[in-house]
């Protein structure tokens, strides 16, 4: 059960439509376009705290993203982003954990059973806490991430032009 107000998006890894928060399905929305999957998030998971849950490949992708302009973050490290993700000593720093998945476990939901489907499948999911303040920036990065991709196409259409202007 959710405490925040629910909207559908569409999500590319699900191949179908998802309830996400409604202050955080813009970001999640940009994610998608990008590629980057996302399994679980929370507009505010604890006072102040924004929540992406990702798959470690997707978390790695969309770290690098966010400290895209580290040489001007470092400036002020303590300050920046950078410093925010990198740091967990500076104020209001980042919060990482890893939950291990073993893809092979299904549930019967009918029997309210969980059961195993052959051998394990063991993959990993990064949880990712940021303060909502930092939304705007990453929402930022995330944007110019991706208009730099689409402008580097060979040829960018009508519907991608649209994409953008989302």
């Amino acid at each position: 059960m959710t405490k925040h107000k629910q909207v559908e998006i569409y999500s590319p890894a699900f191949e179908r439509n998802i309830k996400v928060d409604a202050g955080i399905a813009d970001l999640i929305e940009l994610l998608h376009k990008l590629d980057i999957a996302t399994y679980l998030s929370c507009q505010e998971n604890r006072s102040g705290i924004m929540w992406i849950d990702f798959h470690s490949l997707d978390a790695d992708v969309f770290l690098t993203i966010c400290a895209s302009n580290r040489e001007e973050d470092i400036v002020d490290f303590d300050n920046s982003l950078y410093g925010r993700m990198m740091d967990p000593y500076v104020k209001h720093s980042w919060e990482y954990n890893t939950h291990p998945h073993d893809w092979a476990e299904k549930v019967n939901e009918e029997k309210n059973e969980v059961y195993y489907d052959g051998d394990s499948d063991i993959d990993s999911s990064i949880s990712i806490r940021f303060p909502i303040t930092d939304y705007p920036l990453i929402m930022e990065r995330l944007h110019s991430h991706l208009v730099k991709i689409l402008s580097s196409a060979p040829e960018v259409d009508e519907v991608e032009e649209t994409q953008l202007d989302q």
